[in-house]
């Protein structure tokens, strides 16, 4: 039998539609690997998290680069290295100094081998909560009048945010102690 090649792909169109509209099964990644911090949200999204990776550990940056500017716009190998050299430092291992801090103040909270996990750079840089919880703590530090003159925050200030940030979890009432040294005894136990 010749079908027309038109009615073969109105036909299979229509077989496709059918199975997308078929009930699918739906797999729940999110808690997959026993990698991921306990808490809310993935990595330091949550107090939590915030005070296991500590203060965001800073980025090495190639402050050379604007030196080769055009060797970099002629030479796609040179771009190239220099790309998977900002990439190696983003992904480079840096410690958990927040729970290294931690093991220093509780008895209760043993590091493998005495030394802190450690995790890529780019996992301890600040995200959206953080920055929040940030400026409401500067934003609440200044006088009246400094608000309506806008007065912007001071380097020391911003630096003693930071730490301060670090530790919201001690601040934290739904981070009770015992709680927060149950999660870190649970770090990396397979359920």
């Amino acid at each position: 039998m010749n079908v027309p090649r038109t009615i073969r792909v109105l036909l299979l169109s229509i077989a496709l539609f059918g199975l997308g509209c078929t009930e699918a099964k739906i797999v729940d990644m999110s808690h997959a690997g026993a990698a991921k911090f306990p808490g809310q949200g993935a990595a330091k999204a949550d107090s939590f998290g915030r005070a296991l990776v500590g203060v965001a550990a800073p980025y090495p940056a190639d402050l050379s680069l604007s030196n080769n500017e055009d060797t970099l716009r002629s030479n796609m190998g040179a771009r190239r290295k220099v790309a998977w050299d900002i990439v190696m430092r983003a992904l480079s291992p840096v410690p958990l100094l927040g729970l290294a801090d931690a093991a220093e103040r509780h008895e209760n909270v043993v590091l493998p081998d005495g030394d802190a996990p450690k995790i890529p750079r780019w996992q301890t840089w600040y995200g959206v909560d953080d920055f929040k919880r940030l400026f409401q703590h500067l934003y609440g530090d200044l006088t009246p009048l400094e608000r309506a003159q806008r007065t912007p925050f001071g380097s020391t200030a911003i630096d003693e945010a930071f730490e301060w940030n670090a530790a919201s979890l001690e601040r934290s009432e739904r981070w009770p102690l015992e709680r927060f040294l149950r999660y870190v005894n649970a770090l990396g136990v397979c359920p």
